[in-house]
């Protein structure tokens, strides 16, 4: 008789490995049971026909029941995955147990099995409990031969609760397809070991991964699909910075009458002043000013004297009213004056954000910065002073595919552009753009962080921009989907990344990846499928939301109405962080908190509520 021996480790996102018996066959197993993937089975089950049956809570927790059922359709979603083997349906299995007077606790019995399978018109039968054992929630299944009853399978995987019940059915699924017909089927890429998802592409500068927040979906409901995107750069090496490729930058400074209060513009010139100390004779800066007029303070040139662009910096003072479109135009001007091969390119915006002149529309100066960024020349924005418009900023920074930065005070100066400069020398990767194919009647929603592109049918382009030595980015997707009115896999499209990699040299485009959701009637199978770190972030999402809309009520005078809403958002959002263990969630409902109480007091300034909600919720979003 023969005898296989798999291990297989579930542990929680961040909790430390151990080792968890799990063996297939716990019995003994007929002598045509398994194909090997190495080929040591003496026969396999390649064109089989295969049922499985509701999993068996035997614990003595009664809120594990729904699992019985949700258990039973995730393991027949990924068998149907194999090429080999064929899917028996269990449509009528309520009849055929009633029929042979069988309870669903009798199923573990294969003799019981065996019945089953035989009625269903199946060769091979999946049959599986559920256990709690001390924190961890254990699965156990066993498939058998109808023919013979016999058990030619058998596994046992534990995890850390119900949240990991998809990994732990996938890992399932993975040792049982492949063990009986020798497929190698990945049918999900959570990594349960590490608590982490495995890229769909990877090479020293970069790795990436796509993840939805939900592989499964109700049956006659349309749905919000959310997508998040996540890059990571591999740590730039000591031969690559050595000889970084020479910058071109231009400063656009505001020097407009609210540039005046609360030293902004000192805080300004400070950040300009560092800039310079900290570029070398390679570098090319142009240094440009702004009120109702602009002024070319430095044109194009060689950073060769530090000292007098120092000084220009020094006699720069407040002036009127803030042309800031005027201003960027002027800065993306010299910036393509400086613009050569090799060279990398970027605009750094200092202001309060508070045009009242020339172009003030929001979309509009975003829109030129994306301009600007399709012609590889990117813009960073960097915000100060309390009552600076965050919304203008950062849809310039992201329109522009750069970083945005508040300056709060003049000591944060070298921290931020220490951050920025390095940034911008150490690129793993440049130019980064995600590419999405979608199906026809799924769409791109909206994009948090980032602008993108529509180019028609159903191609999308997100820019990222750069990504800096072991920096790593995250861009969150929300696609909607029409409503799909029977059980079935429908495919959302592709994603794919590309970029000019910085370590060779040369430019990538990753393979696509296909995106895919299963739709199913039972609403206990779709929540026991959500990534709770894709759902803490939509919720975080939502969060900033509220605080962004918070502070346009308090800027409104409406303060009733803002504290009403934080207060609402407040609550949810501790719920939702008790229940999924999620720290982020609390400090997010913890800002939500000293927000709702400022907006309560109606001694507190306006601008320090709208500091503090915008200054939260970038912090969500950007970075």
């Amino acid at each position: 008789m023969k005898k296989v021996l798999i291990f297989l480790v579930i542990t929680a996102c961040g909790a430390a490995a151990s080792a968890v018996d799990v063996s297939l066959a716990a019995a003994d197993l007929a002598p045509m049971s398994v194909a090997l993937p190495a080929g040591g089975g003496e026969a396999d089950y390649k064109d089989a026909a295969i049922a499985v049956l509701p999993f068996v809570n035997t614990s003595s927790s009664t809120k594990l029941d729904y699992l019985e059922l949700a258990l039973a359709k995730m393991l027949v979603t990924d068998l149907k995955q194999s090429q080999s083997l064929k899917v028996v349906t269990r449509d009528n299995l309520d009849d055929v147990l009633a029929e042979l007077k069988l309870e669903r606790s009798a199923l573990v019995d294969p003799a019981n099995a065996q019945k089953v399978g035989k009625l269903l018109g199946a060769d091979l039968i999946v049959a599986g409990s559920i256990a709690a054992v001390s924190n961890a929630l254990r699965l156990d299944a066993h498939v058998i031969d109808v023919a013979t009853a016999e058990v030619v399978a058998a596994a046992k995987v534990e995890g850390a609760g119900e949240h990991e019940a998809l990994q732990m059915v996938d890992t399932l699924a993975m040792a049982v397809i492949s063990d009986l017909t020798g497929e190698a089927i990945v049918l999900n890429s959570y990594d349960p070991l590490h608590g982490s998802f495995d890229p769909a592409h990877s090479s020293d500068a970069l790795t990436f991964w796509p993840i939805l927040g939900n592989e499964y979906g109700l049956v006659g409901t349309a749905a919000t699909a959310y997508l998040e995107l996540k890059f990571r750069a591999g740590e730039v090496p000591a031969a690559v910075t050595k000889d970084r490729p020479p910058l071109n930058l231009c400063l656009v400074i505001d020097r407009s009458g609210s540039m005046r209060s609360a030293g902004k513009l000192e805080y300004v010139k400070e950040a300009a002043r560092y800039v310079v100390d900290n570029l070398g004779p390679q570098d090319r800066i142009s240094i440009v000013a702004f009120d109702s007029d602009v002024k070319v303070v430095e044109k194009n040139t060689r950073v060769e004297n530090k000292m007098l662009l120092k000084s220009k910096i020094d006699e720069l003072f407040a002036g009127t009213n803030t042309n800031l479109s005027a201003g960027l135009e002027e800065g993306y001007a010299q910036a393509k004056k400086g613009k050569k091969k090799n060279y990398l390119n970027r605009v750094i915006l200092l202001s309060d954000g508070l045009a009242n002149e020339g172009i003030t529309d929001l979309e509009k100066l975003a829109s030129i910065a994306r301009d600007w960024e399709e012609k590889d020349v990117y813009t960073t924005a960097m915000g100060v002073g309390a009552d600076y418009d965050d919304q203008l900023l950062t849809l310039i920074a992201t329109g522009g595919a750069g970083n945005y930065y508040y300056i709060d005070k003049p000591s944060a100066v070298p921290t931020i552009f220490a951050r920025e400069l390095s940034g911008i020398v150490n690129v793993a990767a440049s130019g980064i753009a995600v590419d999405l194919a979608l199906e026809p009647g799924v769409c791109v929603a909206k994009v948090h962080g980032y602008q993108y592109r529509d180019l028609g049918g159903g191609r999308y382009e997100i820019p990222v921009g750069d990504i800096a030595s072991s920096q790593e980015y995250t861009v969150f997707v929300e696609l909607e989907l029409p409503a799909v009115n029977e059980e079935k896999t429908v495919s959302l499209g592709t994603v794919a990344v590309r970029y000019d990699d910085q370590f060779v040299k040369k430019a990538v485009t990753s393979p696509p990846t296909r995106l895919a959701m299963h739709f199913v009637p039972e609403v206990e199978v779709v929540a026991a499928n959500e990534v709770p770190e894709v759902a803490n972030t939509a919720y975080l999402m939502e969060n900033a939301a509220a605080m962004d809309k918070a502070q346009r009520l308090v800027a409104e005078g409406r303060r009733g109405e803002a504290q009403e809403l934080l207060k609402k958002q407040k609550e949810l959002s501790r719920d939702r962080a008790a229940s999924g263990q999620s720290q982020a969630l609390l400090d997010s409902a913890n800002d939500m908190e000293e927000l709702e109480e400022q907006a309560d007091d109606e001694d507190s300034p306006d601008a320090a509520v709208m500091k503090a909600a915008g200054a939260a919720a970038t912090e969500t979003r950007y970075h």
